[in-house]
């Protein structure tokens, strides 16, 4: 080949590269805006000629560089479930992989100011739920998404699914078949971030409220990993009503009026799938910083039924439990007790230092749980052991010593309630009780000095209408001052005997033994039959 034909060669091997090298630079520059204009076309058409779903959005936005697609101001909406996002980005885009497979391949999917609303139920409209950000990520995996009209979604491969049923959702995730009754809430977020595991999730600004209104749940966040622990920060529960509303909003019966505050609760690793797969629940340990709790406890109506042991209530439910331990502290509790009888007044116990400890609870028959407390009441210290065994008699043992308790500690119970004002110093208090669902019995022991009792007539209950003044004028007759008693040595300890009322809860079963050991420490035998005959009196009214 002579050198003229050479160069012509290379002239014409030039002019082709120059002209593949200006198609790739057209394809490279321009490859984007055409793809992402068809990709919008079809999407617009197919969002138009939809009846089952509507979708909109008002940017797409393609990038075979950066491997990412865009939509923006993106809505959705399908029967009652509709959602709204200022941006939806997917990450990682693999355009041949996505075109042999005909699935859009992606790394990650995530969405910001996203608002959610799902009303499954139309009868459930009322229950709410909002949350302020959620987040779930692990890093390395992948999520397959099928293209148009997302059915299922592959994740680190396991199928799952969602469908929306007449009355219910079904979710099957693998092994794992859920289904979810009476949904109907709503989910408000400002940041939904998904990368790879839908079991590592974060939530936070968590707000719940209940179909009827009466039990809200606020917390800042919730934690949670595949075989890992749980984390709960600032948690609030608490009833939506006034305290002495709640009962005639729940049909006039016995209820407890709650405010929980809780800095932090976290647990042991606890693996999430297997509770599910396997319908049970185990945790070794439950770790609960308090901050306080405000009870109020409404007893001024008969229950519809009898009440249940704390034991009959733990075997009542169906899913196994099996928690190997509870550690609590509390700075502060206060107890408000309105009574059936009484002057209507509410009567109040302030603890503080809450410090327990709950081992076993469980619901399998003939275990036994345990509980250790240890409050303060005023400069009182108490410790109480508490023993609850699953059998048929819901048989169970206590022991409880208090030391130097200040009559003006009691006082803000009494009075309230029975319209007793006393002065004393309870220097030790020791009892151990054995009993089960019919009687309890056992010994009491109560040292103290300097008792003194008065009836107030403005608060007195009605059993005691008209007997206020008398009982003054002979109360320092009636009672004995201390204990040890006048020319003993040793202190006077009694015995408990008090058959069970199925129509009152298991705390005034408690405190009913703790009265009977008090009347017959403190009250003489005159004063004690008088009291007895009107206790009697009482009940058969």
């Amino acid at each position: 080949m002579g050198m003229k034909n050479k160069k012509r060669l290379y002239k014409i091997l030039g002019i082709a590269a120059a002209c593949i090298a200006l198609i790739i630079f057209f394809l490279w520059r321009y490859a984007d805006s055409m793809v992402t204009k068809f990709a919008d076309t079809k999407l617009q058409e197919l969002s138009a000629n939809s009846d089952s779903f509507k979708f909109s959005y008002s940017k797409l936005d393609i990038s075979f560089v950066k491997g990412t697609i865009k939509l923006s101001d993106v809505t959705f909406s399908k029967d009652s479930i509709s959602a709204s996002a200022k941006r939806v980005m997917c990450g990682g885009l693999h355009p041949l992989k996505a075109w042999r497979s005909r699935k859009l391949l992606l790394d990650y999917v995530r969405a910001d100011g996203v608002k959610l609303r799902a009303c499954l139920i139309e009868k459930a409209k009322s229950d709410s739920l909002s949350v302020d950000s959620v987040s779930s990520s692990r890093g390395g995996l992948q999520k397959y998404l099928d293209t148009i009209g997302i059915s299922k979604a592959i994740i680190n491969g396991e199928e799952i699914s969602v469908k929306r049923l007449k009355d219910s959702l079904k979710i099957e995730l693998g092994k794992i078949n859920a289904k979810a009754f009476g949904l109907g809430y709503s989910v408000a977020s400002s940041k939904i971030s998904f990368c790879d595991s839908l079991y590592d999730l974060t939530l936070k600004g968590v707000a719940f409220t209940n179909s009827n209104g009466l039990y809200a749940i606020n917390l800042d966040t919730l934690s949670t990993r595949n075989s890992g622990s749980v984390s709960i920060k600032n948690f609030h529960g608490r009833n939506t009503v006034a305290k002495k509303e709640l009962s005639s909003r729940k049909g006039n019966v016995p209820v407890t009026w709650t405010n929980l505050k809780i800095k932090e609760l976290h647990t042991s690793n606890v693996n999430l799938i297997r509770v599910i797969q396997e319908k049970k629940i185990e945790i070794d340990s439950v770790f609960i910083t308090g901050d306080q709790v405000n009870t109020f406890r409404d007893s001024r109506h008969y229950p519809k039924v009898p009440f249940k042991m704390p034991q009959e209530s733990l075997a009542s439910i169906s899913i196994p439990i099996h928690v190997g331990g509870v550690k609590l502290t509390m700075p502060y509790f206060k107890m408000e007790v309105m009574p059936m009888s009484g002057s209507g007044g509410v009567g109040a116990f302030n603890f503080h230092d809450v410090d327990a400890t709950i081992s076993n609870i469980t619901n399998k028959v003939d275990s036994t749980i345990k509980v250790h407390m240890r409050p303060r009441l005023g400069k009182g210290k108490g410790d109480l052991h508490l023993n609850l065994t699953l059998d048929k008699n819901s048989t169970f043992t206590a022991k409880a010593v208090i030391n130097n308790i200040n009559g003006s500690d009691l006082e803000t119970f009494l009075h309230p309630v029975f319209g007793v004002k006393m002065a004393v110093n309870i220097s030790k208090l020791n009892t151990s009780l054995k009993g089960n669902k019919n009687s309890i019995g056992g010994s009491f022991c109560m040292q103290y000095t300097g008792l003194q009792v008065k009836i107030d007539k403005d608060k007195a209950p009605k059993k005691l209408e008209g007997k206020a003044g008398l009982i003054n004028t002979f109360s320092g007759a009636a009672i004995f001052k201390e204990n040890p008693r006048e020319n003993q040595s040793e202190p006077y300890t009694c015995t408990i005997s008090v058959k069970r009322n199925p129509m009152k809860n298991y705390g005034s079963y408690m405190v009913s033994a703790m009265l009977d050991g008090v009347e017959k420490t403190v009250l003489r035998k005159l004063a004690l039959k008088e009291v007895s005959k009107m206790s009697a009196k009482g009940k058969k009214n």
